[in-house]
């Protein structure tokens, strides 16, 4: 299953590896983590014979924010069968952290010819402790669907224990190929368990790849808990101990936090009067050991492990039952609870990216059976093929007087805020960009006071078009988000926002690099421009968030002081252009006859979780969203924080892994999912 990396879910210092438990019968196993660009990140090999786990040097600064990552698998020589047992990205934050994000990966390629909601046949369910997090929490519920036959949908939800679904969590695919859908923002209850349903449109089969739950922390949390899943499929055996092959490594100077918790969870289901075992196991060792006795699925949880795990060691999952009868195990794995002082530590993550599987160099590179790592897509309503260019002209709105406030700890007597105000945009269509690069527009700001520019952008393409550079009057604008949705193969739909402090007075050139052709895309620049923001580059920008879907463009986005001006830029496969949420002002719009766009702003007086909101015909759809600091910001104040805590959250990409492999590599996959 595709993780969807948000550069505006992580802070601080981060860095990222890539990481996998791989063996090869002969030759040599390479695995790659590539882009939905079909960009290749980075490349893990082994030669083992038996399994073994592989990590590459930090791969942050290869990541691109809005795309989703996926893996493909090769194996050598013709006798050669490579084995992938589980993969997963590590993503470590260090510094002052004020925002991270936590995934957990629901696991199992199964299939639905049911109507109505099943439970995922893996089984595999999440705990929630809604004490174990702070800040402004948001969460949401995506899976990777596909169908047997093109015009019927497969549907998938979370629910809890008694089958109750969570509200707004609901996911659904129209078509065949394999396609990643995220729902709206999602509550759950407390001291909950919840599950995955599946079902389908019609008797024919739906595919159900995977399920993750993604946790979003902002406002600088000082409580978070990660969960590093050791393994996530569904086992059934006797009283002799299986080992499970898909370790994790355990590194303790990773964290460095106030305090962290980590405990042993396991969930199995028993078979009756028996005690479903599962063993954590450093290779020699049985370091813990919980049980479950019931018969339905049930949750075992060990006490603080802190004293007890090895530095530096590699951890699996060993299961067994109590005696001869067979026991079902469903998923284990750590839960580390961390407590953060003042929002200043390194913690880190892991998104799953992986089930177990095989490939033998006989068979054909891809089969789209298995779960695919390869490009989501999904079928669009309306092809990109746009009716021709809409020239904007600019509006104004009213001005919001900020106040001014201080960061935590620094000791600095505030001023009498200057209110951010907007003062005018200059929206330009193109349908289609076509082949010229660079693209150069000339705008005229007039004379402005603490200066603010931004250009939003989207691009309609066929080749996940974006913005390489754009500078103003010669000066390069920064990038603050971009988020890129492929809702149909080969179709995308990408959203910008950049900016520049101090722009040059009066008309000067606004030019757009392009990282490819334009060719048959459809691009639109809306730039606005706005007094009175505070005139540091490197620290205008606050806070930032993006989303996609297919309904309502909604993205929240939590800005850290008073006063702040938010913006937002939608792309929608909507007709007609959508109307604006409540309590925001338009800045301008367009519409190409087959998809619609436009930005919005809002002043805030005080900071809050701020809504950017459009409202019309439901379809495909993605938003960026960006906050940016006053003049008189916080930020130039003197503040003294408390030392870096590093949680080390091991973020694991689980997509489902039916690698699409190179000619000579063939599959047979043998999934268990991470």
């Amino acid at each position: 299953m595709p993780w969807l990396y948000t550069a505006g879910n992580y802070d601080g210092t981060v860095t990222v590896y890539f990481e996998a438990v791989l063996s090869s019968s002969a030759g040599t196993a390479t695995l790659e983590l590539y882009d939905s660009a079909s960009t290749s990140v980075v490349q893990i090999t082994t030669t083992s014979t038996t399994p073994v786990r592989v990590r590459s040097a930090d791969v942050f600064s290869s990541l691109v924010d809005g795309r989703s990552y996926r893996i493909r698998l090769k194996s050598t020589g013709t006798a050669d069968t490579a084995t992938l047992y589980a993969a997963r990205l590590i993503i470590t934050q260090n510094g002052t952290i004020s925002k991270t994000e936590t995934v957990y990966t629901f696991g199992g390629t199964n299939t639905t010819t049911s109507t109505s909601y099943i439970d995922d046949l893996r089984k595999t369910l999440y705990y929630y402790d809604s004490s174990k997090f702070n800040g402004t929490v948001s969460m949401y519920f995506e899976a990777f669907l596909s169908n047997q036959s093109a015009s019927q949908t497969a549907y998938a939800q979370l629910a809890d224990e008694a089958g109750n679904a969570v509200a707004s969590s609901e996911v659904s695919y129209l078509g065949s190929a394999d396609t990643y859908a995220r729902s709206a923002a999602i509550s759950l209850t407390t001291a909950t368990a919840y599950k995955v349903q599946i079902k389908s449109s019609t008797t024919s089969n739906a595919r159900f790849r995977a399920a993750r739950l993604i946790i979003v922390q902002t406002g600088t949390p000082t409580l978070t808990e990660k969960y590093f899943q050791i393994k996530s499929s569904l086992v059934t055996t006797n009283d002799t101990q299986v080992v499970r092959n898909s370790f994790i490594y355990w590194d303790d100077d990773e964290w460095d936090v106030a305090s962290k918790v980590t405990l042993h969870e396991a969930w199995a289901d028993a078979a009756t009067a028996d005690t479903a075992y599962t063993d954590l196991n450093d290779g020699s060792t049985d370091i813990n050991t919980v049980g479950v006795t019931s018969n339905v699925p049930g949750r075992a949880v060990s006490g603080d492990l802190e004293a007890t795990l090895v530095d530096n060691s590699t951890l699996d999952a060993q299961i067994r039952n109590s005696d001869a009868s067979d026991s079902t195990f469903l998923s284990s794995g750590l839960r580390v609870q961390v407590t953060i002082t003042g929002g200043a530590g390194s913690a880190s993550e892991s998104p799953s990216l992986s089930p177990s599987s095989s490939v033998s160099p006989s068979e054909s590179a891809s089969t789209s059976p298995s779960p695919s790592v390869g490009s989501a897509s999904e079928s669009p309503s309306q092809s990109p093929s746009l009716s021709p260019s809409s020239s904007i002209s600019p509006s104004e709105s009213p001005s919001v007087s900020p106040s001014s406030s201080l960061s935590p700890s620094s000791s600095v007597s505030p001023s009498t805020a200057a209110s951010i105000t907007y003062v005018n945009n200059q929206g330009q269509s193109y349908a289609p960009l076509g082949s010229t690069s660079p693209i150069t527009i000339s705008v005229d700001i007039g004379t402005r006071t603490n200066g603010l520019l931004v250009l939003e952008i989207t691009y309609y393409s066929p080749n996940d078009q974006a913005a390489s550079s754009v500078t103003y009057g010669g000066t390069s604008l920064s990038q603050a988000v971009r988020r890129s949705y492929e809702f149909t193969t080969g179709g995308f739909m990408a959203t910008e926002i950049w900016y520049l402090t101090n722009p040059s007075n009066g008309a000067n050139d606004l030019v757009i690099a392009h990282a490819q052709s334009g060719t048959n895309t459809y691009a639109y620049y809306l730039a606005s421009w706005y007094d009175n923001a505070l005139q540091t580059q490197a620290t205008v920008l606050d806070n930032v968030n993006s989303g996609e879907g297919t309904t309502d463009p909604s993205v929240n986005v939590v800005p850290t002081e008073d006063n702040e001006l938010v913006v937002s830029i939608y792309l929608s496969q909507s007709n007609a252009v959508l109307t604006v949420g409540s309590g925001e002002s338009l800045i301008n719009n367009a519409s190409w006859g087959m998809a619609s766009t436009g930005g919005s702003y809002d002043i805030q007086t005080t900071a809050e979780t701020q809504s950017m909101d459009w409202t019309g015909t439901d379809d495909y759809w993605c938003e960026s969203v960006a906050s940016f600091r006053p003049a008189s910001s916080t930020t130039s104040a003197s503040a003294s924080i408390s030392p870096s805590a590093s949680f080390s959250p091991s973020s694991s990409v689980s997509p489902s892994v039916s690698p699409s492999l190179s000619p000579s590599a063939s599959e047979s996959p043998s999934l268990s999912p991470s």
